[in-house]
């Protein structure tokens, strides 16, 4: 499946043996090889939003950069590159 800037998305992140699910919004596509480095620079001066700094090997399919807001509106929100395969519309 492929998805458009704009696009409401969600996936199940787990971390420490826990499940969480997030939902947030294609703010960013990257191109199949391409590395996400400049996509997330662009992501950030744009939502504001914090990003992790390393983001590991280029993928061979096209990916997309994922700004989830803050549970309670307040803050800037995240930044994610979640696997495309757990994708999927919200």
């Amino acid at each position: 499946m492929t998805f458009n800037v704009g696009d409401k998305v969600r996936w199940v992140s787990t971390s420490g043996g826990y499940d969480k699910e997030k939902c947030g919004t294609v703010v960013r596509v990257v191109a199949a090889y391409g590395h996400p480095r400049e996509a997330f620079t662009a992501a950030h001066q744009e939502t504001g939003a914090s990003f992790m700094g390393d983001f590991g090997l280029a993928r061979d399919h096209e990916s997309y950069i994922i700004h989830v807001p803050t549970p309670t509106g307040r803050g800037k929100g995240r930044l994610y590159w979640p696997r495309v395969k757990g994708l999927e519309l919200a």
